[in-house]
């Protein structure tokens, strides 16, 4: 055995049966989980190993997986406060990543990465970056050791630009969504999966849409896109494209599938919910980025009609920029928010919550044969939470104690694919000092080249 964790407080499966398993042991090899079950049990067929961890004082997950987020903004941290979305995209988020080079990009999703990392998320979904390629991003990860699903952003219709759409343009962008699926899908040993990404609802023609779902189907990978977030991005899809409502232009394009996965999702109307309950549409919930730029999420949004009627549902968090923290427990709980809106205390309760974060996120990135839950012949994906810390006592509950009252930062070791990429929360995989400081250095520096420093500023002087 490569790595064999015994006496584990809690390990809490998320497989069919749902089994929390108290003093529990799992062992791995080849990257693969190859036994699971109480301690006494695993220890007859496999009584030692390379690498032995004792789990009294951890709580075992599946790794956490976050199915949106922007790593190529990044460096936006703390100048989109208090700004709708159409301001943070436009005026923000746009001329930030517009000022990177291949090298910014690349260490921008490296300290994205870190951060996920440190809070137990063990796999991604980007949409890519809305300049330039999604090349880098292929490299942090590959570097960082964690599993993604990336995509190059693909739209027929510029920011700013004529309603009309260029026909040639459609047909770079898929020329270039294409190379881009040839040329990384399956890299970092298996690690990355690349997919198609139509940008946003407004910002691509249905002839674009149509026939990136054919190479999808083709070539068996699915397809990233934002769909009704809030009122105004509604609202310009329906400006756009005579008054059209998203999912039903989709629907007559052809691109409605299980392999579509659509981030946000907050405006969405019975008519749309009932084409994606029929066609198995995946949805990104980001309740964090909802509350950052006000789309009116609980307003509006019908996440718990969606997953009573059987619509999977995962969780993401768009980034720094919007969503300011990565902490998926805490995004996760931001759903509780609905229970208060609803004045109904059974909405969302801690296990629903995980398994949004694990089965859910697997399922809605086409790997739940893979990843999502612990079983036998999965790959390891797999978070160890240190219990020994004060919101952890007293346990009772591991669920509720996860959920509710933990934070990512109880997050103390990481494995994928059967890597340590973390132990004891000390990353071996990215030199986090150096990513740190550099970070930090660079970031200032691309602020202030993109203009965006004033509204870097806080309201209170620093003198």
């Amino acid at each position: 055995m490569d790595i064999l964790i015994k006496n584990i407080a809690y390990l809490i499966t998320v497989n069919p049966q749902r089994q929390i398993i108290a003093d529990g042991a799992m062992a791995i090899e080849g990257g693969v989980i190859a036994a699971v079950g109480k301690t006494h049990d695993v220890l007859k067929k496999y009584p030692s190993a390379d690498k032995v961890i004792d789990g009294h004082n951890n709580v075992v997950t599946p790794g956490f997986i976050n199915t949106h987020i922007h790593t190529a903004s990044h460096f936006g941290r703390g100048i989109a406060d208090n700004a709708p979305m159409g301001t943070v995209v436009r005026e923000r988020m746009y001329p930030l990543e517009a000022a990177l080079n291949p090298s910014e990009l690349q260490l921008s999703t490296s300290l994205c990465i870190l951060e996920l990392l440190k809070n137990g998320v063990t796999c991604i979904a980007d949409p890519g970056p809305a300049f330039g390629n999604a090349y880098p991003l292929v490299g942090a990860v590959e570097k960082s050791g964690t599993r993604a699903v990336i995509a190059e952003n693909l739209t027929d219709f510029p920011p700013g630009k004529a309603s009309e759409r260029s026909p040639a343009l459609t047909d770079e962008m898929v020329k270039k969504g294409q190379s881009f699926v040839k040329k990384f899908n399956g890299a970092a040993s298996g690690r990355v999966k690349a997919w198609f990404s139509l940008r946003a609802e407004s910002s691509v023609s249905s002839e674009l849409a149509s026939e990136i779902k054919r190479l999808a189907d083709a070539e068996n990978v699915g397809i990233q896109s934002h769909v009704s977030a809030s009122t105004e991005s509604l609202e310009n899809h329906k400006a756009r494209f005579s008054g059209k409502l998203p999912i039903s232009r989709y629907h007559e394009a052809g691109v409605l599938g299980p392999n579509l996965l659509i981030a946000h999702g907050s405006w969405l109307t019975e008519g749309e919910i009932e084409l994606m309950i029929e066609k198995n549409v995946k949805v990104s919930v980001t309740p964090t980025t909802n509350f950052a730029l006000g789309h009116g999420g609980l307003k509006a949004a019908r996440f718990d009609d969606m997953m009573r009627r059987g619509v999977v549902l995962s969780l993401g968090c768009s980034g720094s920029i919007a969503s300011n923290f990565l902490d998926m427990i805490r995004v996760a709980y931001g759903l509780a928010a609905f229970r208060d809106a609803r004045t109904n205390t059974e909405l969302y309760p801690p296990e629903t919550l995980l398994e949004m974060l694990t089965t859910n996120g697997a399922k809605a990135l086409l790997l739940e044969d893979q990843v999502g839950s612990i079983e036998l012949g999965k790959r390891a994906d797999i978070v160890l939470f240190d219990v020994k810390r004060p919101e952890w006592v007293p346990l009772l509950n591991p669920v509720s104690n996860l959920l509710h009252s933990a934070c990512g930062d109880s997050v103390a070791t990481v494995i994928v694919d059967g890597e340590i990429l973390m132990e004891n929360r000390q990353v071996k995989t990215l030199n986090e000092p150096e990513l740190l400081e550099e970070g930090q250095r660079v970031a200032e520096g691309i602020i202030q080249r993109a203009g965006l420093q004033r509204f870097a500023q806080p309201r209170w002087r620093i003198i």
